[in-house]
């Protein structure tokens, strides 16, 4: 189990073509119970085809994400682009984009743990065999856990997280789909046309500076910082109901 903390200094790439040969395969980090904070980086090109019944190992960026009592385990700032897994449907293995499983440090103490999702987005995808394409970020919330996602997006086949036996927090996070709708878990669904017009960059860099778009060039929000071109803006509006009376 990795326990300390983790600062990427660069964009990091395992596989700079997944279309040619003799990939790299990406070996997932097994146990991760500290912050891993990608500092406004991406990851990509992670590859990994578990399609015999006999390769029985979880695919994703990491395997198990350990929530723990106090101090929250932490994936910050971190973007997993252009990456790709391919498994069967019905071999017991799961997959996910980030984190496969999130489980408490001690069960027996019947207490909650606590982890956290924070500033992270999801331009991969995963396919299964048989079922198609389902890019979770997180596969499954354990007993006990208190998962908190905040400020991201995956904008693939798939949702948030897969199954969930703890909690699920959810703050302004948002999944591409082709009508807008907030679902009762409190993610927001989005289409195309407001990721590309700036309009979820605008809300997650109200949130947190780090994010921006550049609109004419960007088709969705990144950690550039800055927003430009946006189509969307916030404003002031003052309603005069009848002389006299204002209402901001």
């Amino acid at each position: 189990t990795h326990g300390g903390n983790v600062i990427d200094e660069k964009d990091i790439v395992v596989n700079d073509d997944l279309d040619a040969d003799n990939l790299i395969p990406w070996n997932p980090l097994d146990t991760f119970a500290g912050s891993f904070d990608g500092n406004g980086h991406t990851i990509s090109g992670l590859f990994q085809n578990v399609t015999e019944e006999t390769d029985a190992q979880n695919l994703g960026f990491i395997r198990v994400l350990v929530a723990k009592p106090e101090t929250p385990t932490v994936i910050k700032n971190l973007g997993i682009v252009d990456s790709y897994f391919e498994m069967m449907g019905n071999t017991g293995v799961r997959a996910a984009i980030f984190v496969v499983d999130v489980i408490d440090s001690d069960l027996e103490d019947g207490k909650d743990s606590y982890a956290k999702i924070l500033n992270c987005y999801n331009q991969s995808q995963i396919y299964v065999k048989g079922y198609g394409r389902d890019a979770n970020l997180v596969e499954r919330i354990g007993e006990h856990v208190v998962l908190t996602m905040e400020n991201s997006y995956s904008v693939e086949d798939g949702f948030l997280y897969g199954s969930n036996r703890g909690t699920f927090d959810v703050k302004n996070s948002y999944i591409l789909d082709s009508k807008e709708k907030l679902d009762s878990y409190g993610i927001m669904h989005v289409t195309s046309d407001q990721f590309r017009n700036g309009a979820v960059a605008f809300a997650l860099h109200e949130a947190d500076p780090i994010w921006g778009q550049n609109v004419q060039k960007d088709k969705y929000p990144n950690f550039s910082g800055a927003i430009k071109n946006s189509k969307v803006d916030r404003y002031s509006v003052t309603f005069h109901t009848f002389t006299g009376d204002t209402a901001d």
